[in-house]
């Protein structure tokens, strides 16, 4: 409330992405009833990027009451809100069903295997807890749905050391994470991965930066390694890029 009432303030894409991270936070709370007041006070404003924040967080609450019906249609306005301001997003009047990925069980050599974080993942998304990322269920379209799980903090990132048992020869590690603008979720800027097979001194397999693509309001990148190597332990870390905020990932997938 004190920041939307501070004209020096809440026009400027700080004090905007403050506001919007401060009805997400209270969403997760579940202090969803002031939310709606505000939201629909939000509707009532000119500025377009504050009524697609509305609508977003509508969605969201009615995913979170599992009202399907009207998450769909609240989503069906944002999308076309988006391809109306010149977006290409999901095509998602003609789609069918969940994500193929979260229908799909995957089977890897990292199945069932022990996950040791290095860095714990956040308390409001805990997902399957310690067994997420190896379970072989995938997310569907939106982060609340108990299989991402969700990292932030000052350390903003994603670090954890997968045990395979034994030396296992490996061609392929990849960890898919989700980009959704308006509540501060985004791709990670950098990637490592890296492999040992004591579990203490690892080599580096994998190193990429990504900048993040803000105008992408929403989607799912992979972000992996491809060749021949041999480790009993993979390491997989995953920073906060420029902009900060959330990192989701679901499963880190070892073939």
């Amino acid at each position: 409330q004190s920041i939307r009432d501070n004209p020096a303030y809440h026009n400027t894409p700080y004090g905007k992405k403050a506001m919007f991270r401060a009805i997400d936070l209270q969403i997760v709370s579940g202090n969803v009833q002031a939310v709606e007041a505000t939201l629909e006070y939000w509707l009532s404003q000119p500025d377009r990027e504050v009524q697609a924040e509305a609508h977003y967080f509508q969605a969201k609450i009615a995913f979170d009451r599992k009202d399907y019906d009207d998450f769909h249609k609240r989503a069906l306005r944002e999308v076309a809100r988006l391809k109306a301001d010149g977006y290409h997003p999901f095509d998602l009047k003609n789609a069918v069903g969940d994500r193929r990925e979260y229908v799909i069980p995957i089977k890897h050599l990292a199945l069932g295997k022990k996950v040791n974080y290095l860095i714990p993942y956040n308390s409001s998304y805990v997902a399957a807890g310690e067994t997420t990322l190896t379970d072989g269920l995938r997310g569907n379209w939106i982060y609340g749905d108990g299989r991402w799980q969700g990292f932030i903090g000052r350390k903003g990132c994603v670090d954890v050391v997968i045990d395979l048992e034994q030396e296992t020869e490996i061609h392929e590690v990849y960890a898919y994470f989700m980009q959704m603008v308006g509540p501060g979720v985004f791709y990670p800027g950098m990637v490592e991965i890296s492999i040992s097979n004591d579990g203490e001194n690892f080599e580096t397999i994998k190193h990429l930066t990504y900048i993040t693509n803000t105008n992408e309001p929403h989607g799912f990148r992979d972000f992996s390694w491809a060749g021949t190597a041999k480790a009993r332990y993979v390491r997989y870390k995953a920073n906060s890029g420029a902009t900060g905020g959330w990192l989701f990932t679901d499963e880190i997938i070892v073939k």
